[in-house]
């Protein structure tokens, strides 16, 4: 499964690919990757892309991604975009939970 996870700078993009490439649970089950900028882009990075392996994988990445937005100091808004295209958009820790994230890429909409 290929999910997409853009964020509102490319400092908070930074900060959340390094998280998940520091996560070792994920990355055992998943390809974490950065989009290579299109020409005449710096590179900062906004977005995160990543390929999950199996769907078990999905809770370790919605665990991952709900505790980095609860280590922010500043209000941090992220999309997610599954590959059917469907979004959820979260702006804080106090919304999201572990649960959420993972119901969401399951397929239910209802988050």
């Amino acid at each position: 499964m290929r999910v997409r996870i853009a964020t509102a700078d490319g400092v908070e993009g930074n900060a959340l690919y390094s998280w998940l490439r520091g996560d070792p649970a994920l990355v055992r089950d998943a390809d974490v990757s950065a989009p290579e900028p299109a020409a005449g882009e710096m590179g900062a990075m906004e977005v995160v892309d990543v390929v999950l392996t199996h769907g078990a994988a999905l809770g370790g990445l919605a665990v991952s991604v709900a505790t980095w937005l609860g280590t922010r100091t500043r209000r941090s808004t992220i999309t997610i975009t599954r590959a059917d295209g469907a979004t959820l958009t979260v702006s804080d820790a106090d919304e999201v939970s572990p649960g959420l994230i993972e119901d969401f890429l399951n397929g239910d909409d209802r988050g």
